[in-house]
């Protein structure tokens, strides 16, 4: 069977699998038709990353005891063109468009535990860092006084819903 058109994704669909694919936290105040987007996405069948409008298909047709079967892979992006090229993948380490775990996860998977408090003081060294360069760098960039200084971020994973 030949591949249906592929259109590439949006601008909107590379930012919604940009932030669910890294786990990004998103603004708490995020509006609610962007949170059902977020959750309207589906794992693509080779790497498991996410797609929601656009995606490229693929077929794979064999013949068992005169019956024919056909498998369908909804992909994220064109992973192979032949079958070749899907065998030598199934033996490659994961694309870059896999799910990535949240760091917390995989700690917690790897039996690692890490300190909040510690977490916070490489927050506030990070950012006392940033302050030193935009210190040095023009007035008109200075980032203490911004409008997003107290804004809510939550997990991604915490704000949108999935139905089974």
């Amino acid at each position: 069977m030949p591949d249906t058109v592929y259109s590439p994704p949006s601008l909107k669909e590379l930012c919604a699998r940009t932030i669910l694919r890294n786990s990004l936290p998103i603004l708490k105040i995020t509006h609610p038709h962007i949170l059902e987007y977020l959750s309207s996405y589906h794992e693509c069948s080779f790497c498991g990353g996410p797609y929601l409008d656009s995606f490229v298909r693929r077929w794979r047709c064999w013949e068992r005891d005169g019956v024919e079967l056909r498998l369908e892979y909804k992909l994220c992006i064109a992973h192979w063109t032949n079958d070749d090229e899907r065998i030598k993948l199934m033996f490659c380490r994961m694309p870059d468009t896999a799910m990535k775990l949240p760091v917390l996860e995989v700690e917690k998977r790897l039996g690692m535990r890490r300190s909040i408090s510690n977490l916070g003081l490489k927050m506030k060294t990070a950012l006392k860092k940033s302050e030193h360069i935009n210190n040095s760098s023009d007035d008109h960039l200075d980032m203490e006084n911004t409008a997003f200084d107290n804004l809510e971020t939550i997990p991604v994973w915490n704000a949108i819903k999935r139905s089974p």
